[in-house]
């Protein structure tokens, strides 16, 4: 193969990138046709460059050999770009060659080759700060340059799964977790013509690589059950989480563990993590270690008095990873402290507890502690994000920090909603990845809200969020293009619709879904 071939046939290459998102609708992506055609085309003289290359090293010809493996390595870089990048580029931090090489890459990105190659430039970005230092400013800004291009011919949709993906990357690369959690998570919940698998396969692995980090191996099974593709490697993780967490435990076996470890990719990587399933019980019978942790750490002295045994729980709780909290925990709390806040003798047993501790502002007495105390409360129910909507039964005290953190919350939903619609119809546009976590922010807030209230409040807080929510989506899909993220927004806005049984919401939203993307 002659250098001019091998180059005409890259120049064809980028020429058909451009052209790679049109018509995402159609039953075989063009990027898919355009990757056939070039692995008949390149496929064969591959071949024979191989082929040849091998005889030329048995004959000993060491000159015919180089010039052999030079047109081998530039036809394996067309024929398998996503291969190299993903095995040698993206490893070794290489972020404008990821970039350069994955738009090569027409089977993989099929529709949304733009978006994973900026998906892979960031992947290599994330890599380079593991293996050295981190990203500079300035190519952290050439990565959102490719990501925020207007794509070159007309497009179906424009900002995709990839891109959104690449977004929580540099979140995660520049310190802010948080937003890296939230966007690779929102990324699954795409349209599936949107978003390419390396991009949820790329999300799926970062979210269960930073619970395991956090230890919220119950979340594990919650990221798995959510992505929408099944692979070796997430089996894996599903099946450790379950034993870590002590969930269907009796179904998962050691035999089970080591072969799903065997037949998965990156056997010496994942090796610790099924060590620490196999370090996990293998029986769903008896108390859970973590209610076995919980017996041992809380020592209430017999016979203790309402304030004593009030204020053990309360320290117990507090130490308590927030996470592994749940209803139990805090209503026996809040009753506890309802019991020593009823108490007859609870001023005269601060005022000696003062004494003893050498305080003297104990004038407001019990009604400075009940304060303090639901201060606590409202910080442990926001921690634990628990969904106590009925509290009637859960104790005075605790019902009424409850009521307090849905009126904060509901409060805060109001005001970002009312600070989104005038933007929306005064058409003040923002760059559609700010659009979209303008999006996944007040959706936050909304379920922080309704997590705490009743079906009736959560429709009021559905009325307050629908109609600016649905003016962005429209406009996004309609006058802006970003049909991916526009979508989205419809689909989350029917759930929602359809649990507080708005029938004129439902039906606005089924005919917006019905628009696809």
């Amino acid at each position: 193969m002659s250098p001019g071939l091998l180059a005409g046939v890259i120049a064809v290459l980028l020429a058909t990138s451009a052209g790679a998102q049109r018509k995402p609708d159609g039953p075989i992506p063009a990027a898919a046709v355009v990757a056939v055609v070039i692995w008949l085309i390149v496929g064969p003289w591959f071949v024979a460059e191989l082929a040849y290359l091998i005889a030329a090293l048995a004959a000993g010809e060491l000159a015919d050999a180089l010039v052999a493996l030079g047109y081998v390595l530039a036809t394996g870089i067309v024929l398998f770009p996503w291969p190299i990048t993903r095995a040698i580029l993206i490893p070794l931090g290489q972020v404008k060659l990821a970039w350069a090489l994955t738009r090569l890459s027409f089977w993989i990105g099929r529709r949304d080759l733009r978006g994973v190659a900026v998906l892979a430039a960031s992947w290599a970005g994330l890599r380079r700060g593991h293996a050295g230092p981190a990203l500079d400013a300035e190519l952290i800004a050439w990565i959102e340059r490719r990501r925020d291009a207007s794509p070159r011919g007309e497009v179906r949709w424009k900002l995709g799964g990839a891109a959104v993906v690449a977004t929580g990357l540099l979140a995660e690369n520049c310190g802010d977790r948080a937003s890296a959690r939230r966007l690779l998570d929102s990324a699954l919940e795409l349209a599936a013509p949107t978003r390419a698998r390396v991009t949820i396969e790329a999300a799926a692995l970062w979210l269960c690589a930073e619970a395991i980090e956090r230890g919220a191996w119950r979340e594990l099974g919650r990221i798995v059950g959510k992505t929408p593709i099944a692979t070796r490697r997430l089996r894996l993780i599903r099946s450790v989480a379950a034993r870590v967490a002590e969930a269907e435990v009796d179904r998962v076996s050691d035999a089970r563990l080591w072969w799903e470890w065997l037949i998965a990719p990156g056997r010496r990587a994942n090796l610790e993590l099924v060590r620490r399933g196999l370090a996990a019980p293998n029986s769903a019978s008896g108390p859970t270690a973590r209610e076995r942790d919980r017996v041992g750490s809380i020592a209430v002295p017999e016979g203790a008095d309402p304030l004593t045994v009030a204020l053990t729980l309360h320290a117990a709780t507090l130490a308590s990873p927030p996470d592994e909290l749940d209803r139990a925990d805090l209503t026996g709390l809040a009753l506890a402290w309802d019991r020593a806040l009823a108490d007859p003798d609870l001023a005269d047993r601060l005022r000696a507890r003062a004494q003893a501790l050498g305080a003297h502002e104990h004038s407001r007495g019990p009604e400075r502690l009940a304060a303090m105390v639901r201060d606590d409360l409202l910080g442990l129910i926001h921690a634990a994000g628990l969904e106590l909507g009925q509290l009637h039964d859960a104790g005075e005290l605790l019902a009424r920090a409850a009521r307090q953190l849905h009126t904060d919350l509901l409060d805060g939903l109001e005001t970002a909603a009312e600070a989104l619609e005038p933007r929306v119809e005064a058409k003040r546009e923002l760059p559609a990845i700010d659009e979209w976590q303008t999006f996944l922010a007040l959706r936050e807030q909304y379920l922080a809200a309704v997590g705490l209230g009743g079906l009736d409040l959560r429709r009021l807080a559905f009325q307050t969020v629908h109609g600016p929510l649905c003016s962005l989506a429209v406009w996004l899909w309609n006058e802006r293009s970003e049909r991916a993220l526009g979508n989205a927004m419809f689909e989350w806005l029917l759930r929602e619709a359809i649990i507080v049984d708005d029938a004129e919401a439902v039906r606005l939203q089924e005919r917006n879904v019905r628009c696809g993307v």
